[in-house]
């Protein structure tokens, strides 16, 4: 299985790098193959909203930074898995910012799904989701919002199968184990 990890952290935080670690050596265990963004380090410019990667260069975004290789990386995975601090029920704003430049792997055409607007897929197969998002506090509407967030984004990104885990920061590490074991084995 081939796994697309974006790691969402804001800062060098050792939270955040232990859940990445754990996931490359539970996928690893299984000869499963990583590929982990680490979106601060990388040189991605926001979205500019022009729509040139569905009528200029369809399928690629004009703006030469590392953003471009966000849509490839994402569509040759079975597995896309997202790690970010939780934001006002949303995702960090390097997440988001990556997420943004994803659009090229959609058409700009429309279709109804199950009574919903939608816009077409680009290509055939689309990877499976798993978010993780790390909270810093028990707010139940942070947490409602971030599971409807992945819900949507989820149908937005053609995955057939999304699954979302809360994660609170500073968890025990046999903890953050399970359910990172948990969540791979319901994919």
């Amino acid at each position: 299985m081939k796994t697309c990890i974006f790691d969402g952290s804001l800062s060098d935080d050792k939270f955040f790098s232990r859940i990445v670690y754990l996931f490359r050596k539970h996928i690893e265990s299984n000869n499963g193959i990583v590929d982990i963004l680490d979106l601060k380090n990388m040189k991605i410019k926001p979205c500019l909203g022009c729509f040139g990667c569905w009528v200029k260069t369809p399928g690629e975004c004009l703006i030469k930074d590392e953003g471009q290789e966000i849509p490839k990386k994402i569509v040759s995975s079975d597995l896309f898995i997202f790690i970010t601090p939780l934001s006002f029920g949303g995702y960090s704003s390097e997440m988001k910012k990556a997420l943004d430049r994803c659009i090229p792997i959609l058409l700009p055409f429309f279709r109804n799904l199950n009574g919903e607007i939608h816009h077409k897929m680009r290509y055939d197969k689309y990877p499976n989701i798993i978010a993780f998002g790390i909270n810093k506090d028990k707010d139940e509407n942070t947490i409602k919002s971030f599971k409807e967030l992945i819900q949507r984004n989820s149908i937005n990104l053609g995955a057939k199968k999304h699954i979302v885990n809360i994660i609170q920061y500073g968890e025990d590490e046999s903890l953050l184990e399970r359910k990172i074991s948990e969540v791979l084995e319901m994919i």
